[in-house]
């Protein structure tokens, strides 16, 4: 019993010490959630169809870390479906990282965002993203599609004023 009780210490004293040691890295599920809209975000509007959606395209600085975002408003009095095949981060005009956000429904007037993995980039470089957004009624037999590029956004710079 004691040399039992002796392995499993020794085994949840490896497993802390490997978690503290060797951490994941933080990554944004693939999912739609809310978020707050702060100063940091750099935004450009894509929309095809603003009467269904409104899609905006973010790159999101603070500091050196740097993250893709795009968010989705309804702008409608019933649920629709989106989903948004390509979200890419670019760095110095190269991809750092693509990633899919999930199909979902969003109710009314509701609005959500879905965020790539964090980065960090040196304060000499750049970010931008560029998204594509598929969205339409429950019922509608073709997706309306939303792409474009958000504003391109050097690392370490203070925002503008608004």
């Amino acid at each position: 019993m004691r040399s039992t009780l002796s392995r499993l210490i020794v085994a949840l004293a490896s497993m802390t010490a490997a978690i503290l040691v060797f951490p994941a890295s933080a990554q944004a599920a693939p999912g739609w959630q809310s978020y707050t809209y702060t100063s940091k975000w750099h935004c450009s509007q894509a929309s095809s169809d603003t009467s269904i959606a409104a899609v905006s395209v973010c790159v999101v600085v603070n500091g050196q870390a740097t993250q893709a975002v795009v968010t989705v408003t309804n702008k409608r009095s019933s649920t629709i479906q989106i989903q948004a095949p390509t979200l890419t981060l670019y760095s110095v005009g190269q991809p750092l990282s693509t990633v899919s956000c999930n199909f979902s429904y969003l109710t009314a007037n509701q609005t959500t965002a879905c965020f790539g993995p964090t980065f960090q980039r040196t304060c000499s470089q750049n970010a931008q993203t560029w998204a594509k957004v598929n969205y339409s009624l429950p019922d509608a037999a073709t997706w309306k599609v939303a792409s474009g590029w958000s504003p391109t956004w050097n690392m370490c710079t203070v925002a503008r004023s608004r």
